[in-house]
């Protein structure tokens, strides 16, 4: 699934049209190369035209996953690839994304060059870092969208006992922590942003 002029993105990295061509493209189309489109359309690719000034790209993507999806979304992981890096507004956009979609898949990941994140809402959650490329790092637990009442972790260097999280004058941000345990728990009040550090 591409949007948009993810497309464009996709097929200068990838080889020939054919072996990497996506399922679906979606958006306003107004990024999408016209040779981009041509080639993914003659290797059966849909092209799905959303004008919807309202809603960004990715919201509307991951609204096709859902609706074009084969399998239960409740059981898919989504990863957001490009999800850092590049235009600010986009980065926000990718987060926002977050809090209109995660209850709608098994899990939701945004993904970049150095950094994973993903929303944990309000619950008990257990973490398993990936050994190859996460544990170790750092990571951090961050309140976008809204404060986090309360919040308790085991298994980083700096952990949390019934905290609250908030940003402002004299709020908490759980950021530069470390992954210190091969297993993470947090319960928390509140949705709260669940990033880590990753290379490879």
């Amino acid at each position: 699934m591409c949007a948009d002029g993810g497309a464009n993105r996709l097929h200068d990295i990838s080889p020939p049209p054919g072996e990497t061509s996506p399922d679906i493209i979606v958006g306003d189309l107004d990024s999408l190369h016209q040779h981009v489109r041509d080639d993914y359309e003659r290797e059966g690719t849909m092209i799905v035209k959303d004008a919807d000034q309202n809603r960004h790209d990715l919201d509307k993507a991951l609204t096709a996953v859902a609706t074009y999806s084969k399998i239960p979304v409740g059981a898919m992981t989504v990863l957001i690839l490009g999800a850092f890096g590049g235009r600010f507004d986009h980065q926000v956009a990718a987060l926002q994304a977050l809090y209109c979609h995660t209850s709608t898949f098994h899990r939701l990941l945004l993904v970049g060059d150095e950094t994973f994140a993903e929303l944990l809402l309000p619950g008990s959650h257990e973490i398993h870092p990936n050994e190859e490329c996460e544990f170790g790092g750092h990571c951090g637990l961050l309140p976008i969208g809204c404060p986090v009442t309360c919040i308790t972790t085991t298994g980083l260097r700096w952990d949390l006992q019934g905290s609250s999280l908030a940003f402002g004058e004299g709020g908490l941000v759980s950021s530069s922590n470390i992954i210190d345990k091969k297993a993470i728990s947090v319960v928390t009040s509140d949705p709260v942003v669940w990033t880590t550090e990753h290379w490879y």
